[in-house]
């Protein structure tokens, strides 16, 4: 039995017409009869079609120029032919125009059956690869980044409006603050998609396997090279290369990587031939290359090739307001992952956060949730579940170690009152009394932080078209935010930037 796709039958015979449909319709298949073209045609443009079963001669049209035009309605229908006529002229003609199969009278109903089945398989195996591309590209594109600060919207928007493009992205930035979580962004954004993204941590080469790493090596090129190995600048052929933390790439290699960058072809380590290497190249730095050409240590062409566009992504004390969304969203996932009922930071340990300067950046902060979910005995988080320096740290007003006092704030206020409306279910009524305040006074801050526009967002989809990724806190699928992924400290190459 089918799982109820919906196949077209199309034939100007309504006898034939109305057996095909009954045998396809004891097979579990929702059909629709249509006697001519302009019928199959219509039924296709109201709704979804998983398959259409064409007799080859209808009354005054011709059926493979109807399955042209089925084709250009809805570009993932498969479609059956059938005829009675045994022409192989019109057999090629119609495979080769795209129809699944090709059958002729008098039909053998098995057969029919079975070339259905495969063609609603196959429409089913297509619409279930691009679900998954498009939930990859929602749960790393920019759509997903969490966070509403000025700052970090004007850096994720030139990110966005250059990512259809091929040109290369220079990402600049304290270390921590996201610069891989962007360049992945970037690259599920782009035309390369659905190419490699392969990324690597220049620092963390040994320089005298610098160039057999990003090039590659032949067999018996040096000691150890027992056999041929592709390097990066291959292996993201087709796709986007992340060079992170490029500042401590060797002066040696700098010239290769111009000439790889501007042949779109390298040659491995022991080789004589060139072999294609096209990949978009978006590189990172917490280092100021302007002031290393300077020094001499970094070549300017170089610097001018990779930085066609630069973009400056904000330390996380200069966007305070996005600690909360933060916060909450990276205890949510550890706590998910661990297995623990915590249900949130309490005021106090919020506080805590709001007053911390976050040196090592949004790597820091889901650090300390992670922590935090660990330690934590209750049901949330309080002050001594967090690391003592950022206990310390608020228990020093004084000095100037964390944010202005108002974006603090203003931040807290955000937090607390998204924390009442949802414990509240978004009852306003409900979440003004446990807040001590009017409702009068709610609506106004909810239209002031722009809490209403964050719940609309996640409801529809986790965010809009612009990356804003704001988030429910009751999101059952918590979406990337602007950090860099797990792993090792150090380890690009699949993991976060270096420290």
């Amino acid at each position: 039995m089918s799982s109820g796709a919906h196949v077209l039958v199309v034939d100007d015979d309504a006898q034939v017409r109305r057996f095909l449909a009954g045998e396809l319709a004891e097979c579990g298949y929702v059909v629709t009869e249509c006697k001519d073209g302009a019928t199959a045609l219509a039924a296709t443009k109201a709704q979804a079609v998983d398959c259409a079963v064409v007799d080859v001669n209808l009354a005054g049209e011709n059926g493979v120029e109807l399955l042209r035009g089925l084709h250009a309605v809805q570009t993932d229908l498969q479609v059956v032919m059938i005829t009675g006529e045994r022409s192989v002229e019109v057999a090629v003609s119609a495979m080769k125009s795209g129809a699944f199969d090709y059958l002729t009278k008098p039909l053998d109903t098995e057969r029919l059956t079975v070339a259905v089945r495969n063609a609603t398989a196959v429409v089913e195996k297509e619409r279930e690869i691009r679900r998954l591309r498009e939930a990859v590209r929602d749960s790393c594109g920019f759509r997903a980044v969490l966070g509403t600060s000025p700052s970090l919207r004007r850096a994720v928007g030139l990110a966005e409006r250059v990512a259809a493009s091929d040109v290369p992205v220079l990402l600049t930035g304290e270390s921590g603050t996201g610069k891989e979580v962007i360049a992945q962004a970037v690259h599920a954004s782009s035309r390369r998609a659905s190419g490699p993204f392969v990324a690597i941590n220049c620092a963390a080469i040994p320089s005298e396997l610098a160039e057999s790493e990003l090039f590659g090596h032949e067999a018996g090129s040096f000691t150890g090279a027992l056999g041929r190995r592709a390097g990066r600048f291959e292996e993201a052929h087709g796709g986007t290369l992340f060079l992170d933390e490029i500042e401590a790439m060797p002066s040696a290699i700098q010239a290769k990587v111009l000439r790889a960058l501007q042949d779109r072809a390298v040659t491995r380590v022991g080789g004589s031939k060139s072999t294609p290497a096209d990949a978009r190249i978006v590189a990172a730095t917490n280092r100021s290359l302007e002031k290393m050409i300077g020094e001499g240590r970094f070549r300017d062409d170089l610097f001018f090739r990779i930085a066609v566009v630069s973009i400056q992504l904000p330390p996380l004390r200069e966007r305070m307001e996005d600690v909360p969304l933060l916060a909450e969203h990276f205890l949510r996932e550890a706590a998910e992952r661990g297995g623990h009922a915590i249900r949130g930071w309490s005021a106090e340990a919020m506080q805590s956060l709001l007053r911390y300067a976050w040196p090592g950046n949004v790597r820091e902060l889901r650090n300390v949730s992670v922590y935090a979910s660990l330690v934590c005995d209750a049901e949330t988080i309080l002050p001594c579940h967090l690391p003592d320096r950022l206990v310390q740290a608020s228990g020093t007003p004084g000095e100037a170690v964390g944010p202005r006092l108002e974006d603090a704030v203003e931040a807290l206020e955000r937090w607390l009152i998204s924390d009442a409306l949802r414990r509240f279910g978004g009852v306003q009524a409900r979440a003004a009394e446990f807040l001590g305040t009017t409702k009068r006074i709610l609506n106004y801050k909810i239209s002031k932080y722009g809490l209403g526009r964050d719940r609309e967002a996640s409801r529809a989809g986790g965010g809009d078209g612009g990356g804003d990724g704001g988030g429910d806190p009751e999101s059952k699928e918590p979406p990337c935010v602007a950090a860099d992924p797990p792993g090792a400290p150090g380890e690009t190459s699949g993991g976060p930037e270096g420290p």
